[in-house]
């Protein structure tokens, strides 16, 4: 018996080692079956007669159309639909027909099949002492021995099954088998042959299997002792298709950090961690990817939903590389002063606290010279600060507040303030979050009032508005109610049917993802009033046609989103 977790890598190692070298053994026929959801053992037996009968038949026709299908699920497949009308009694004397003396016979996944594992002991027993086959089973022993409340592969939580059963099986196993090999794969191979066998680049093959690259990989996919080789396959497969489908190239740090941010994901997806997306991330995510390599959004909405915007990959790039810019200038400035309060534990309390004073006095009066990318290392600052110094950081916070308002489109808060934080102490992580929240809904463009005080007779570009804030407007749960709707009723008499289409589809995305309940009531009024009006501009006998079709959508999508408000009332 090869023993070994799911995961590890048997069967990859079965049938890209050991299955090619048997097969290259003239006296040697080989079966490789996997038992998996298999019900009764005619089915293996069936298999198996119709793999060895590949190698019985080397001359014949049956052998050039049974290489298509030499993959043994392939062969369990096509066994258990045949429509073979000749008796059970026969078709097991057919099967039991084939000489077994030089088979070599790898029966996998015991434990996953329905058959009782007892029953399948002494079907291999049979095989051995009456039909004098070679066996090797492939198991995760663990799994026949214990339930787990764990994941699949990961047996830490052990509890034992009927006690009687096991003894049955031990005895059964001691009649059986000769050897237990317990497998340990050489993972850093494994991966790098998973690597080659993709439809990577092929500089990117090289560069993903180079030392330092595979050592990442190898930390990102293990899990305490083992190492999930099919959730690697999983990431590799997304990272591929993604990687195809970025439009333009891009240089290898971007594609590596996709890599690895799916690999991280595809970890906790496997592993049942839960995988939402957390409101206040816009494009990337430490939490589903890693600290270094984070998820980024296109990614995320590509392997759940297999949505992509090609418009978000350039988005994510530049988080990228803000991201990269705050964790490498972490305690990097041209500014002593600022210096010397990011690196605090190497000065005395009186030139920290005079460096305080100097500070807020620059922010105040030369706000450039400590950039925005810098807040979230001040923030931290200011943490300890407080904690340490009694420090009273309101002055300073203000002053901090009133530069980096309207921020929101410049630079992820994520970046600023989640990226490389980490306190020892839950009030510090208090005084933190609330230092934090001041700073980011400063940042937060005041899309509300550009809308009151959209100015334009194109309706295009308010659309354009709307698209570029639209997280904002969602978050915020408010949005028709924050249009002036007789100024937006004016642009929809002069808009073209292209543009109300592009009105509805804002609409249509923005409710889509509303989710606040506290101005239901104000953004139903507001609909209603919005209706009215385009209600009056369709019945026009000289409209357009087409125009008047776009405005009688328009009111058929409003009528479903006040129904749908009015039912979260």
């Amino acid at each position: 018996m090869l023993d070994g977790q799911w995961g590890i890598g048997k069967s990859y190692f079965i049938r890209n080692k050991l299955y090619p070298q048997l097969n290259k053994r003239e006296n040697i026929n080989c079966a490789n079956i996997s038992l998996y959801g298999i019900a009764d053992l005619t089915e293996v037996s069936k298999s198996i007669y119709l793999q060895l009968r590949l190698h019985l038949e080397k001359e014949s026709s049956e052998k050039d159309a049974a290489k298509s299908l030499a993959v043994s699920t392939v062969f369990r497949s096509i066994s258990g639909h045949l429509k073979i009308t000749t008796s059970e009694k026969k078709l097991r004397k057919l099967y039991h027909s084939i000489d077994l003396t030089n088979a070599f016979i790898i029966l996998e996944d015991i434990e996953r099949s329905s058959i009782d594992i007892l029953d399948i002991l002494g079907y291999v027993n049979d095989l051995v002492e009456n039909s004098h086959a070679k066996v090797l089973l492939v198991a995760n022993e663990d799994a026949i021995l214990y339930d787990s409340d764990s994941s699949l592969w990961d047996f830490n939580k052990k509890v034992e099954k009927d006690p009687e059963i096991t003894k049955l099986y031990y005895i059964e196993k001691e009649k059986t088998i000769s050897d237990t090999i317990r497998f340990h794969g050489n993972y850093v191979t494994a991966l790098k042959t998973i690597i080659w066998d993709m439809d990577f680049d092929e500089n990117d093959k090289k560069l993903f299997t180079a030392d330092d690259s595979i050592e990442i990989i190898k930390d990102l996919v293990s899990n305490k002792e083992s190492c999930n080789l099919r959730t690697f396959i999983f990431a590799c497969q997304k990272t591929v298709d993604i990687f195809s489908k970025l439009g333009k190239e891009y240089n290898f740090d971007f594609k590596k950090n996709i890599f690895y941010g799916i690999i991280a994901f595809s970890k906790k997806l496997k592993n049942n961690e839960p995988i939402n997306w957390d409101a206040d991330t816009n494009l990337v995510s430490l939490e589903l990817g890693n600290y270094r390599y984070p998820l980024f959004r296109f990614c995320y909405n590509y392997i759940l939903y297999q949505e992509f915007e090609e418009d978000d990959i350039d988005n994510a790039y530049v988080a990228l590389q803000d991201l990269k810019q705050y964790d490498a200038n972490y305690n990097i400035s041209r500014d002593e002063d600022f210096n010397v309060i990011a690196s605090y534990y190497l000065y005395t309390e009186r030139e920290v606290n005079e460096s305080l004073i100097q500070l807020e006095k620059k922010l105040k009066n030369n706000p450039s010279l400590i950039p925005i990318k810098h807040y979230g290392i001040l923030a931290n600052s200011l943490t300890i600060m407080h904690k340490i110094l009694n420090y009273d950081y309101q002055s300073i916070l203000e002053v901090m507040c009133q530069n980096i308002k309207g921020a929101e489109n410049k630079i992820d808060s994520y970046v600023l303030f989640k990226f490389g934080v980490h306190f020892d102490e839950e009030d510090e992580e208090l005084i933190y979050k609330e230092i934090t929240e001041q700073l980011i809904k400063s940042m937060r463009v005041d899309i509300h009032s550009h809308l009151k005080a959209f100015k334009s007779d194109d309706l295009s570009e308010l659309c354009k508005l709307i698209n570029s804030n639209k997280d904002s407007i969602i978050k915020s749960g408010k949005f028709a109610s924050n249009m002036d709707i007789d100024e937006f009723g004016k642009l929809i008499i002069k808009a073209s049917p292209n543009q109300i289409h592009q009105a509805r589809q804002v609409f249509q995305d923005i409710y889509a993802a509303f989710q606040q309940d506290s101005y239901l009531q104000e953004e139903i009024h507001s609909l209603d009033k919005l209706k009215s009006i385009i209600v009056v501009i369709q019945k026009q006998d000289s409209l357009d046609k087409i125009k008047q079709l776009q405005l009688k959508w328009f009111i058929e999508n409003i009528d479903k989103y006040i129904k749908l408000l009015k039912e979260r009332i």
